[in-house]
């Protein structure tokens, strides 16, 4: 799993290339400023530091990648207009990974691309397009499609795609032909939005791309008898993220021998125990699996934990990193299990005094005993808890904050607008600690949340005896709000 890079803010670093091209002391002999004048390779390489601080590791969350991009793109824009040597390093970056949340966008972007320009080709500029119209903003109409078509005719270079519609598609008719579009040497990454169902059409366009390594799909019955009547082998599929919206039945038959990182997530409308389902997709590709994320629906905003069957994961021999929402304790046990996180929900200080009135019982009930989970995960070598708050917005954050990147100090990092602390134990919303006491230092409000959270269920070990090092935290950037040229 990559680790995220902790980098100061990318505003700060271009601002100062910015002035310093006003500075007089840098003028050259030739009158020309040297930071205009860095190599295009060294331009390159501090834009890609500070445009995209998730870095090429990360490939794999494409989520994350997304929002990195949108994110960044006003500095992208604003940098293609400092002069003609900072262009030609920053649109390149800016058309590389494009997202568009808008219907509008699409239109705008589609005029783009149309457009002739002797100083870019901006159609094999673009490699990933991520289309999120499932928003609320998107068009409901199939005026979307349309000008989706379009895009996808005139972007030859396109390897990875994202693509959520506001409306319900059929594959048989639109999807399919849309995705078809593409160049299947070149594809990647795919992921399909909600409203797209998976079909034999579907699966079979599938087999036909030879480079797919991530995959996303969101699905439920029609998925799994489709399967069962038609087995699919994605034999380089090295990341798989399900998302069941519907009670399945039994016929899993997918072949994915590389696949290293499963993501299973249950919709609003799932009401069974999803311990079966879970061991019949574990059963099935499970054998190789260094990463595992179960996640429910009504675990966002659930305050109660609850009990997670390990012998469902008995398939998974390789597994390391297990990630599950709300869960308190287990049943069975799993031998190669390194690193656990969980995502509760987590009180903020000022909230601790009322929390102190709670019938005690219900407090136990509700604790997560460290010590107690290490016998059933005898290999454990991190436990961390997670913000449930912070799930929604960046759900691919315990991969983001590797489990081995922070062993004995906590930090401060800015993570996709987001600043949060990354502690050895827990990981948390900045607003969490109390701003009401004046006076306290933030690394001592940090010390205090961690080593004395207990309420609503959080029994760590206090590591206010050890080296944790809360003052040496450090600050990270994964992107700051901004726009881009084609809005």
């Amino acid at each position: 799993m990559p680790a995220m890079s902790c980098t100061i803010e990318p505003g700060a670093q271009l601002d100062d290339l910015r002035y310093g091209l006003r500075d007089p002391s840098l003028k050259a002999d030739y009158g020309k400023t040297d930071a205009g004048l860095l190599f295009p390779d060294l331009l390159h390489i501090i834009f890609s530091f500070a445009f995209d601080s998730l870095g090429n590791g990360f490939a794999t969350l494409p989520k994350a990648r997304a929002e990195s991009s949108w994110l960044s793109r006003r500095y992208k824009a604003s940098c293609s207009m400092v002069c003609k040597h900072w262009r030609d390093s920053a649109v390149p970056m800016l058309y590389g990974h494009v997202v568009l949340r808008r219907d509008w966008q699409l239109f705008r972007f589609l005029r783009t691309l149309n457009s002739r320009s002797n100083s870019f080709a901006y159609r094999r500029m673009v490699k990933s397009l991520v289309v999120d119209l499932d928003n609320g903003y998107g068009s409901a109409g199939s005026f979307a499609d349309h000008m989706m078509g379009e895009l996808l005719l005139l972007c030859p270079n396109l390897a990875e795609l994202a693509y959520s519609p506001s409306q319900r598609t059929r594959l048989s008719d639109e999807a399919v032909s849309l995705i078809e579009r593409l160049d299947p040497s070149l594809v990647t990454c795919l992921a399909l939005g909600e409203k797209i169902d998976a079909t034999p059409d579907l699966l079979q366009f599938l087999q036909e791309l030879p480079r797919l390594q991530v995959l996303s799909l969101h699905s439920g019955r029609q998925l799994f008898q489709t399967l069962r009547k038609h087995p699919v082998s994605l034999p380089h599929v090295t990341t798989l993220s399900l998302t069941l919206d519907s009670n399945v039945t039994s016929g899993f038959a997918l072949s994915t021998p590389s696949l290293t990182s499963l993501s299973i997530s249950f919709g609003p409308s799932w009401t069974d125990n999803p311990n079966e389902v879970i061991g019949e997709i574990t059963a099935t590709v499970g054998q190789s699996l260094r990463y595992l994320d179960i996640a429910w629906e009504d675990a966002y905003d659930s305050k109660i934990p609850g009990i997670f069957d390990l012998n469902v994961l008995e398939p998974c021999h390789a597994l390391r990193h297990l990630v599950v929402c709300g869960v308190s304790s287990f049943v069975g046990t799993h031998a190669t299990i390194r690193f656990f996180d969980v995502w509760r929900h987590l009180m903020s200080m000022s909230e601790w005094r009322e929390a102190e009135q709670l019938d005690p019982d219900e407090l136990i009930k509700n604790q997560l005993h460290v010590e107690l989970l290490r016998a059933h995960l005898p290999n454990i070598v991190s436990i961390r808890v997670f913000d449930n708050s912070l799930r929604r917005s960046i759900p691919d954050l315990p991969t983001i904050l590797s489990p081995m990147g922070c062993e004995h100090r906590s930090l401060r990092v800015h993570v996709l607008g987001s600043i949060i602390w990354d502690t050895p134990t827990m990981v948390f919303d900045e607003s969490r600690l109390d701003q009401r006491r004046g006076g306290v230092p933030l690394r001592h409000s940090v010390d205090e949340f961690v080593s004395k959270y207990k309420y609503l269920g959080i029994t760590i070990p206090d590591e206010s005896d050890s080296d944790s090092d809360v003052e040496g935290w450090e600050v990270g950037d994964t992107g700051s709000t901004v726009f881009s040229e084609y809005e």
